[in-house]
C-alpha cells in the first residue's frame, strides 16, 4: 500500500487521499486493505478468516491493477483508436 500510495505522490498514512485518484470508494478500499493487513501480519488477538484473507488479495489485486496496470492499457487503447480510419473509394478497399 506504501509503493501505491508513493507511486500517486499521496503521503504515508493518507491512503484517504486516493480518492481523488480514483473512482469513488478506492480510497476506503485502500484504508481497508491497510488496516487488514495489519492484522494478519502483526498479531494482536483479532485474526482475519480465510476469506478475508482471500478478499484481501483480490481487493489489492484490483487496487493494484488499477494504478499500475490500467494507465498503460488506456494508453495504448488511446493511441489505436487515435489512428486514421483508411478511407476507400465507393466502399471499396
Amino acid at each position: 500500500m506504501e509503493a501505491v500510495g508513493k507511486h500517486l505522490g499521496i503521503p504515508r498514512k493518507e491512503l484517504e487521499q486516493l480518492e481523488s485518484h480514483g473512482p469513488h470508494g478506492i480510497g476506503e478500499l485502500a484504508v481497508r486493505i491497510k488496516e487488514w493487513r495489519n492484522v494478519a501480519a502483526h498479531y494482536d488477538g483479532r485474526t482475519i478468516s480465510k476469506e478475508q484473507a482471500d478478499d484481501l488479495d483480490a481487493f489489492f489485486r484490483l487496487l493494484a491493477q488499477y494504478v499500475f496496470v490500467l494507465p498503460g492499457v488506456l494508453r495504448r487503447a488511446r493511441a489505436k483508436i487515435e489512428t486514421e480510419v483508411e478511407t476507400s473509394v465507393d466502399g471499396i478497399h
